[in-house]
């Protein structure tokens, strides 16, 4: 069997994300609660360790979700009639998720409780005065709007070419977060030309028609001013 590149596995795995949210209840609402807690965690102000620990908990019940989502499919595939061994590979799939869920719970618990109860109304100068987390967020939604796009066109692969171009989206994503950081006009005119470069690199490439090049580079500056506009 022939290797596959770094690319295509990523490619891949993207692309079983997208069957089982959109196929699976269960995984749209972890997805869901997994957004609003890693709000609430830099809305808090969490440490580090206490951000792994939500992290952690979350990639953990995800995983799990997706397994046992595949095994189910697997059973599945080899037998549409009840069986008794099948229905037992199912429940203990089943009770791997629920026990990462109650151990997330938990961590919620631990983590959340006290710093919910003593909320202050200016918690959001947490994000608001730490341009790198507006970065970071406007950089997930960015690439959120990227696959979406790709999903919705249907062109190319996750990673790689269709409409529009990611690499390009996320370069100029950054410059324009160094520009509004307030940074010197030649940082800021320096970033905007790396991230030229690498939307003509791309171009060069035969990766991305030049189209889709602008489409990402539009996307990345208007999706990041729009960040900064609102959490700044």
């Amino acid at each position: 069997m022939k290797n596959k590149s770094i690319s295509s596995s990523f490619d891949n795995a993207i692309k079983g994300m997208v069957v089982a949210i959109r196929s699976e209840r269960n995984l749209r609402i972890h997805l869901f609660v997994a957004a609003t807690a890693v709000i609430l965690s830099i809305l808090l102000g969490l440490s580090k360790l206490e951000m792994a620990a939500v992290i952690f908990s979350i990639t953990l019940v995800i995983s799990l979700e997706l397994v046992n989502t595949a095994i189910e499919k697997a059973v599945d595939l080899f037998t549409r009639e009840y069986s008794e061994m099948a229905g037992f590979v199912k429940d203990v799939s089943a009770a791997a998720v629920m026990l990462a869920a109650i151990n997330a719970a938990a961590v919620g618990y631990l983590v959340f409780f006290d710093k919910l109860m003593s909320f202050p109304l200016t918690a959001l100068d947490n994000i608001i005065k730490a341009d790198i987390n507006i970065l970071v967020i406007a950089l997930v939604v960015n690439i959120a709007v990227v696959i979406g796009l790709k999903i919705f066109f249907k062109r190319g692969s996750y990673i790689k070419g269709g409409f529009p171009s990611g690499h390009s989206a996320i370069a100029f994503s950054i410059a324009t977060a160094i520009a509004m950081s307030g940074e010197k006009i030649i940082a800021a005119a320096l970033a905007f030309l790396l991230a030229a470069i690498v939307s003509e690199s791309r171009v060069h490439s035969s990766i991305h028609t030049r189209m889709e090049a602008a489409a990402g580079a539009a996307i990345g500056i208007l999706v990041t001013i729009i960040i900064f506009r609102l959490l700044r």
